[in-house]
């Protein structure tokens, strides 16, 4: 099924002489930024990491380069018990700073309350 999305054509083929070896770099240079755009398009972004909430506490910390101060986190369950923890309206996001966020939860012994987090912003 196609996304509706044609994607980036090729970049032009380098110039013969002289200047074919000056543009060189900047044409692979354009033909990978092509690949990540393409990438992108196809939904192939760097977006998530897994998160699994700490057991006997009440919030857990995650740490990542790609959190910002006004990044939004989705957390979407990957087990039974972290639905659970979920639907029981107790989990969100806390807090959301410089490189981490802080999740909120219930205080559980349960160690596979686990999550795929997505990153957007």
């Amino acid at each position: 099924m196609s996304s509706g999305y044609r994607g980036l054509d090729n970049a032009p083929p380098s110039p013969q002489g002289n200047m074919g070896g000056v543009l060189a770099p900047v044409i692979t240079y354009l033909q990978r930024i092509r690949e990540v755009v393409n990438n992108i398009l196809q939904g192939k972004v760097n977006v998530t990491l897994t998160v699994t909430l700490q057991a006997n506490a009440a919030s857990t910390t995650i740490s990542d380069p790609r959190i910002g101060g006004s990044s939004a986190i989705l957390l979407c369950p990957l087990t039974a018990h972290a639905a659970a923890e979920l639907a029981g309206g107790a989990c969100y996001v806390a807090s959301v700073g410089k490189q981490n966020a802080a999740i909120a939860h219930a205080n559980s012994a349960q160690t596979d309350r686990s999550f795929t987090a997505v990153i957007i912003g």
